[in-house]
């Protein structure tokens, strides 16, 4: 790859993150923007296809080949279920064929687009400290006066939302943020706590969670410390006791509309068996807009926050749109996708980045329990943040040191090749003086 394209490469994941940061904010004020994901997804899976098929620049990894299948198989099963019982329109059924696949496979397009990492962090860096002070300030004010930035009350507190139109999305952006500026947690300590403060000030149990998370991560792997089973266990207690009201409210209770979520999708499964409905029928946010005969079918459309006029909750689940639009089978495929996912992970960890590249899977492994991050404009910051992470090597100039150790043996070689040089035509002079002697 030359410089120029490099260059590029650069510019636009550096765009492509302040962009995403800004996407919930500006997409009501600036025509087109929403498209603003999908455009950068579609750019890196082109590129993607491009660099391997076309190029043959790079060869493609095992854990993404296999990655792409499962994805292959996934949308024919699908569109098997579309097929077969036709409850959606074509042009919605490709829409979700997007949403639901994209994330996956912008996690894999983004292995082959090469960019400098060390110009990345820079401005990355710059852009979180410069937003994380007003995040913070903003937090701090919102607890005593109503600027507009709190969502609601919660233990007579108004929550905080900042720019953004919930505390959901805040939490997000600040998980990256602090997943970024891990990477050098001694020297971005500061910017950390105020970030996890303005995380626990949005009131929400998974924010709080989160903060539970990154103290307990930071305990058992600052020092080098692998995290045993007995750890990991505790990890996950401690983020289900602090998200126990929520867990109990939503899916305990019968009538919630997540609950209804969950207890119809294995009803529709099991009716549906084994392709499930297809895509776009269920749980999907294109059912917002060409609402799906499953909800009347089900009785879904008499669950508030699940009716044809009012479908603010349609979308608070991912495994339930998974398992009624593909069935168990198709359940089983994206378990398969993760677990690859956690596989090319997992041979890329090292002392640097493995607080942020945990901190960031518990993230995602918890919020598709409660929302479809994984079909959400915010899961793309989310996996291009993963992805620069896993990139992110040891140590953070090692690119700099590999070119400034071989311009350093180079120079050595060439002192010692002009030593041999002269060593050698001593020898000569010392041939020819005796030579003339005799």
């Amino acid at each position: 790859m030359n410089i120029n394209e490099k260059k590029i490469n650069t510019a636009i994941i550096i765009i492509a993150f302040v962009l995403l940061i800004f996407y919930e904010f500006a997409k009501d004020f600036i025509e087109y923007y929403k498209y603003i994901d999908e455009i950068f997804c579609l750019f890196i899976i082109v590129r993607m296809f491009y660099t391997i098929a076309i190029t043959k620049k790079s060869k493609i990894d095992k854990n993404d080949l296999i990655i792409i299948i499962l994805i292959f198989i996934f949308v024919s099963l699908g569109v098997i279920g579309n097929f077969f019982y036709k409850l959606q329109e074509s042009q919605y059924v490709i829409i979700d064929i997007f949403s639901c696949t994209r994330i996956f496979l912008l996690f894999v397009g983004l292995h082959y687009v090469d960019y400098d990492m060390e110009q990345c962090k820079r401005h990355m860096e710059a852009i979180i400290k410069a937003f994380t002070i007003f995040i913070f300030i903003f937090a701090i004010v919102n607890l005593f006066f109503n600027i507009g930035m709190q969502y609601d009350q919660r233990f007579e507190l108004n929550s905080y939302m900042f720019i953004y139109n919930n505390p959901g999305t805040l939490v997000i952006v600040i998980l990256c943020f602090i997943g970024i500026l891990q990477l050098d947690g001694k020297k971005n300590i500061n910017y950390i706590i105020m970030l996890n403060i303005s995380m626990i000030l949005t009131l929400r149990a998974l924010g709080i969670a989160m903060v539970g998370a990154y103290i307990i991560l930071n305990y058992f792997m600052c020092n080098g410390k692998k995290m045993s089973g007995k750890a990991i266990m505790f990890l996950i207690a401690v983020i289900f006791i602090l998200g126990i009201k929520e867990i109990s409210y939503y899916f305990m209770n019968p009538n919630t509309a997540r609950s209804q979520l969950v207890q119809k999708s294995i009803l529709i499964a099991n009716d549906h068996f084994p392709f499930g409905t297809g895509f776009g029928t269920y749980g999907s946010d294109v059912t917002r807009k060409s609402y799906s005969q499953l909800y009347h079918d089900y009785l879904i459309d008499k669950v508030y926050g699940l009716s044809e006029n009012k479908t603010s909750f349609i979308t608070d689940n991912y495994w339930p749109m998974i398992i009624a639009q593909f069935g168990f089978i198709g359940l089983l495929i994206i378990l398969g996708v993760f677990y690859n996912i956690y596989k090319y992970i997992q041979k890329r960890v090292n002392m640097k980045n493995k607080i942020s590249i945990y901190y960031i899977l518990i993230y995602i492994i918890i919020s598709s329990t409660a929302a479809q991050l994984l079909a959400h404009p915010y899961g793309v910051l989310v996996f291009l943040v993963l992805d620069f992470i896993v990139k992110y090597k040891e140590e953070y100039n090692y690119g700099e040191m590999s070119k400034y150790v071989e311009e350093e043996w180079n120079m050595i070689y060439k002192i010692k090749h002009k030593v041999e040089v002269l060593i050698n035509r001593m020898k000569d002079n010392k041939l020819k003086n005796k030579k003339m002697e005799e």
